[in-house]
């Protein structure tokens, strides 16, 4: 049964397992899902960026508003927050060459902050 829902092996050292630098020298995107794993905003960050600065602003601004998030400890790439009828993940991604050129071309959250 896990094999059909997860058929890859992730190898050691991946983004998924490994932990979240401060800085990567690539591109990366916050991305915010919904509990479809539909995108429901996201956002291109310059290489350099500091990625653990701006999931930390994305989770300051999540507890600001009123959603229930879990606990942001550090190397975490994203977190989860809360509504009573909602539920979003909110996570750094490494960005790929072709995640960025959809982003460019639709206009969404194209601008590198």
């Amino acid at each position: 049964m896990h094999d059909r829902f997860m058929p890859k092996r992730i190898p050691r050292g991946a983004p998924s397992v490994a932990p979240m630098p401060a800085h990567i020298a690539a591109p990366a995107i916050l991305r915010v899902s919904d509990q479809r794993g539909r995108t429901v905003r996201q956002e291109l960050l310059s290489q350099g960026t500091d990625l653990r600065d701006r999931l930390r602003v994305a989770y300051e601004n999540f507890v600001r508003e009123g959603w229930q998030v879990g606990d942001l400890r550090p190397g975490q790439w994203g977190f989860v927050a809360e509504k009573p009828d909602r539920r979003l993940m909110v996570a750094i991604r490494v960005a790929g060459d072709d995640a960025i050129a959809s982003m460019v071309a639709t206009g969404e959250g194209a601008r590198p902050s």
